[in-house]
């Protein structure tokens, strides 16, 4: 798999930190904008600055879940049948 898009992973995180400081200044709640920030710049540390910010995805890939994570997916068959 390539992903190539030639943007850095770095300032993928910067761009992603200044967001998170407007939000925090307009006193916006972005939780989930905080768990990106967290991973980038975990990705950022392992990976390095100027990689491709897609290279996020290769990371992420080796993280194993938390054991809330599994109990709650639960089996993968149960995700593809839908809702009862």
């Amino acid at each position: 798999r390539r992903f190539k898009t030639g943007h850095q992973l770095g300032l993928m995180w910067a761009n992603v930190d200044l967001a998170g400081r407007l939000a925090d200044a307009a006193r916006l709640p972005s939780p989930l904008l905080t768990v990106a920030k967290d991973a980038l710049a975990g990705a950022e540390a392992l990976l390095g600055y100027s990689m491709d910010h897609t290279a996020l995805i290769k990371w992420l890939e080796t993280l194993t879940p938390p054991e809330t994570a599994k109990q709650i997916s639960g089996p993968a068959s149960d995700m593809t049948t839908g809702p009862a």
